[in-house]
């Protein structure tokens, strides 16, 4: 039934286009040229958006392994260095929902968080205490965002972003 639609659509502008007189060329040049140029644009807004969050995941996670490393010392038994990141990735990253973001955090060749999801589970986690910084040894920080792109009624695509990050504790 569409395809008849677009037929006729077609053997309309085929009409305009026998005719020796220009008048509307650039009406139906305009016609066939923007939808193009509208989802192209369209496209390269969603790629934008998906490319802001994954700079922003890349720069929260940076932050929190950073603040972590720096931490040696001035953690306490209720401060423990993995609520440090996850305080610090979700202040650094407000836009990105906490809830669905899976974290793992290594400390000086150690798991202290085994991928766990949201920020809020950095407080429980039992591997993770302040005598696990040892000076000189890295923190490791991944941190993946599950991201869906849509677009328009081409349907959807999911995507995992992923940051790692290392840092040398001082």
């Amino acid at each position: 039934m569409r395809l008849l639609g677009f037929s006729r659509w077609l053997a309309a502008i085929w009409q305009l286009l026998e005719k020796d007189d220009c008048s509307g060329q650039a009406l139906l040049e305009f016609a066939l040229v923007a939808p193009l140029v509208l989802l192209l644009a369209l496209g390269m807004l969603i790629f934008g958006i998906a490319l802001n969050k994954q700079l922003v995941l890349s720069n929260a996670t940076e932050l929190a392994a950073q603040e972590v490393a720096i931490s040696r010392g001035q953690t306490t038994s209720t401060n423990n260095p993995c609520e440090i990141a996850g305080t610090t990735f979700t202040n650094a990253a407000p836009d990105l929902d906490s809830t669905s973001v899976i974290f793992s955090m290594t400390l000086s060749g150690q798991s202290a968080i085994p991928s766990t999801t949201g920020a809020s589970s950095f407080s429980t986690a039992t591997n993770c205490s302040s005598a696990a910084l040892v000076e000189g040894q890295t923190v490791t920080l991944t941190v993946s965002y599950p991201y869906t792109a849509s677009f328009i009624n081409f349907g959807t695509k999911s995507y995992t972003l992923t940051s790692t990050i290392e840092q040398v504790i001082e």
